[in-house]
C-alpha cells in the first residue's frame, strides 16, 4: 500500500517534545508539526514581507519628519511589537506581531545608518558605516549565547523586544541631523547642532563659516533639483547599461537569498557543537567586514565581489556532498561535521558579498540614477529574502537540495560580475550616457580619464 492510500489519524492526545535543550519553542508552543509544519515557513516568509513593507515606508517617514523622529518611532514600534510577540496567545497573533516587528527592524537600521553617515565627515564615512555593521554583527554573535542561557522562546523574545527600549533613554541626548535640518530650512536648530559639534572639537562656529555652510548646501540643492529625475525603466534604455542593470538585479536577489537562507539555516547545521558553530559563523561576519574595508581598496571591488560569490557557492555545493553521501549510502552522520564547516565558510563569503553589493552598485551607476539603482537592487533583495524560507523547506525532503541551489546561484552570480568594470578609485559618473561610454571597449590610451575628480567635480 502506498503512503497516499494510508489514512492519516491526527494525534488526539497532544504532542510530546524534547525539552532537554530548550524548554519551550514556537514549534512546541503552537504545535507547528505534522500537517502544520508549513506554518513555520510561512511565518518566516511573512516576516521578510514585513521587512519589504517597512523598507518602503521608512524613506518618506525619515524625510518628512526627520531622522530622530524616525528613530524614535522605530524604537517604540520594535519594543512594543517585540514584547507583545512574547505574549502571543495563538499562532495568528504571533505572526501578526512578528510581521509588525519586521516593519520596524530593518527601517531602524536604515535610519541609524543614514543618520551616522550624514553626521560623519567624508574622510570617516566608510569607517562610520563599518562600525554600525560591526555592532550588528556583534549583536548577532551574542544572541545564540542568550538563547542558550534562557532556553525559552518567550524569554528570548522579551530580551530581544526590550533591547530597543534602552536606546530611547539615549535618544534624548541625540541631536537631529544637521543636514536634514538645513534641507528643511530649519536653520536656527541646525546652527545650534553644528555649534555643539564645533564646540566638542574646541572650535567656534562663526557667522562667516555658517554662511559658507548654507551657501554650499544651497548650491548642492540647486544642482540636485536641476538633475533629471529618472525611473527604473530608464536604466534599461541603453544596451550596455541594460545588461549591467539585469546583472545587478540578479546578484542582489542571489546574495539576499543565500545570506538569509544560511542565516535561517543556522539552527539546522549538522554537528555536535551547534552553539559554537553558530557563534563562529557570526564571528566570521565581523571578520568579513574588516576584509571588505581593507582588501576592496587593495585588490579592487571586482575580484572581491566575484571571488566572494564563486568561493561561497563552491562552499555551499561542497557542503551538500556529505549529506548526500549519508543519505544515499547510509554512512555515519559524523561526516556531517564537514558539511557544517563548509556551510559556515559559505556564510563567510556571502557576508563579504552582501557588504560589497551596496558599494559596487553605487559606483556602477551615475549620480542621476544611483538612488534608483540601489532601490531596484533592494527590491530584488527583498524578493530573495522572502523566498529563502521556502527554499529551506526543501531540505526536509531532499537534504542536499537547499545547499545545491544556493551554490549554483552563487557561482552563476560570480560569473556575471566578470563583465562589470573595476570601480576602485574611479570617478563618479554623472549621466547614463556617460556610464554607457565607460562600458564600451577602451581606446588607445586605455580608456582612462586623466582628470582628477573630487566629489564629482573635475579639478
Amino acid at each position: 500500500t502506498s503512503p497516499q492510500d494510508v489514512g492519516v489519524e491526527h494525534c488526539d492526545k497532544g504532542y510530546y517534545y524534547d525539552t532537554s535543550v530548550y524548554s519551550s519553542t514556537t514549534i512546541s508552543q503552537f504545535n507547528l508539526v505534522c500537517d502544520r509544519v508549513y506554518l513555520d515557513t510561512l511565518a518566516n516568509t511573512l516576516f521578510f514581507a514585513g521587512v519589504f513593507i517597512g523598507s518602503a515606508l521608512v524613506g518618506p517617514l525619515s524625510d518628512w519628519f526627520g531622522r530622530k523622529v524616525a528613530m524614535f518611532i522605530c524604537c517604540i514600534g520594535l519594543a512594543s511589537t517585540g514584547i507583545g510577540c512574547a505574549f502571543s496567545p495563538s499562532y495568528e497573533v504571533f505572526v501578526v506581531t512578528r510581521v509588525l516587528t519586521a516593519c520596524f527592524s530593518i527601517p531602524a537600521f536604515i535610519v541609524q545608518f543614514t543618520y551616522t553617515t550624514e553626521i560623519s565627515g567624508i574622510a570617516w564615512r566608510t569607517e562610520a558605516g563599518l562600525i554600525i555593521n560591526l555592532a550588528s554583527a556583534i549583536s548577532h554573535t551574542i544572541l545564540p549565547g542568550v538563547a542558550y542561557a534562557l532556553r525559552d522562546w518567550k524569554w528570548i523574545q522579551l530580551y530581544v523586544g526590550a533591547s530597543p527600549a534602552s536606546f530611547l533613554l539615549l535618544l534624548y541626548f541625540v541631536p537631529e541631523s544637521p543636514r536634514w535640518l538645513i534641507a528643511n530650512k530649519k536653520y536656527d536648530q541646525a546652527r545650534k547642532v553644528v555649534g555643539r559639534y564645533a564646540k566638542s572639537r574646541g572650535k567656534e562656529l562663526t557667522d562667516e563659516t555658517w554662511d559658507e555652510i548654507l551657501e554650499t548646501e544651497e548650491q548642492k540643492k540647486s544642482a540636485e533639483s536641476a538633475t533629471k529625475k529618472l525611473g527604473v525603466w530608464d536604466l534599461y534604455r541603453l544596451p550596455l547599461m541594460r545588461l549591467v542593470s539585469f546583472n545587478v538585479l540578479y546578484i542582489w536577489f542571489t546574495i539576499s537569498l543565500v545570506f538569509y537562507g544560511l542565516t535561517l539555516n543556522g539552527g539546522s547545521l549538522a554537528g555536535e557543537l551547534l552553539l559554537i558553530a553558530t557563534n563562529f559563523k557570526m564571528y566570521l561576519f565581523t571578520v568579513a567586514a574588516y576584509m571588505v574595508l581593507y582588501f576592496s581598496g587593495k585588490i579592487g571591488r571586482k575580484p572581491m565581489l566575484c571571488g566572494s560569490f564563486i568561493l561561497g557557492g563552491l562552499s555551499c555545493i561542497g557542503s551538500m556532498f556529505n549529506p548526500l553521501s549519508c543519505f544515499m549510502f547510509f554512512l555515519p552522520t559524523d561526516l556531517l561535521n564537514g558539511a557544517t564547516a563548509l556551510a559556515i565558510i559559505g556564510k563567510f563569503f556571502s557576508s563579504i558579498g552582501f557588504a560589497l553589493v551596496y558599494q559596487v552598485t553605487s559606483e556602477l551607476f551615475p549620480t542621476e540614477a544611483r538612488t534608483t539603482a540601489l532601490s531596484m537592487g533592494s527590491m530584488a533583495a527583498r524578493v530573495g529574502s522572502m523566498l529563502s524560507p521556502l527554499t529551506l523547506q526543501l531540505q526536509k525532503s531532499v537534504p542536499w537540495a537547499t545547499q545545491t541551489i544556493f551554490g549554483i546561484l552563487s557561482v552563476l552570480a560570480g560569473l556575471t560580475t566578470v563583465m562589470f568594470p573595476e570601480t576602485k578609485s574611479s570617478e563618479y559618473l554623472r549621466s547614463l550616457p556617460e556610464a554607457e561610454k565607460k562600458e564600451k571597449p577602451t581606446s588607445q590610451d586605455g580608456g582612462k580619464d586623466k582628470n582628477v575628480y573630487v566629489d564629482d567635480k573635475k579639478i
